[in-house]
């Protein structure tokens, strides 16, 4: 990534840093979270979840950010909901 930010580069200032450790943090945790994941549960059930970050950015960004979702995303979004709940039910069966 250096060769991308190098010509545009900002150090973050004073307050930034304190988020930027605490996306670090959550993001490692995350990390031992999905690998623990996938290790007791097939994979086809659980990295489905990863879907699900779409819907929470959404919503993320109508709580902080008042963007209006359109129709399209929440037809989307109820889909993606959908599905997963679909694939896990169905993945379930497989395992019986």
């Amino acid at each position: 990534m250096i060769p991308t930010v190098a010509r545009n580069f900002v150090l973050p200032l004073g307050q930034e840093w304190p988020f930027l450790l605490l996306i670090g943090i959550i993001t490692f945790f995350a990390q031992i979270f999905l690998m623990r994941s996938l290790h007791l549960e097939m994979a086809a059930k659980s990295t489905n979840i990863s879907y699900l970050a779409v819907v929470f950015s959404t919503m993320l960004g109508f709580i902080f950010w008042e963007e209006i979702p359109g129709v399209v995303t929440i037809a989307g979004a109820a889909l993606i909901i959908f599905s997963i709940y679909l694939i896990g039910k169905t993945a379930s069966a497989f395992l019986k």
